[in-house]
């Protein structure tokens, strides 16, 4: 992306993920899902309620769970990866 572009980000901090990022996680899940364009989506309120997606993120935090979140220079988040080791239920 070309540096005149307005929003570019020009400092990049990836960190762990924190409690507070919650809700971040579960924006970016709907991402995630839901990204092409021309397809129907859902409000994230509709898609939480997918029994496929509640488990994705359901209970975090425990052992197991690894999350990353990219912010730019000024601490607004703008990305994150996450993994969860599942285990036989």
């Amino acid at each position: 992306m070309p540096n005149t572009h307005k929003n570019w980000v020009k400092t990049l901090v990836i960190r762990r993920a924190r409690s507070d990022d919650a809700r971040f996680l579960r924006e970016m899940l709907l991402e995630a899902t839901y990204w092409r364009p021309g397809k129907p989506r859902p409000s994230l309120e509709q898609a939480l309620t997918q029994p496929e997606l509640v488990k994705v993120l359901a209970g975090w935090g425990r052992a197991g769970d690894l999350a990353m979140v990219a912010t730019d220079g000024l601490g607004d988040r703008i990305g994150a990866a996450w993994m969860r080791l599942w285990t036989v239920a």
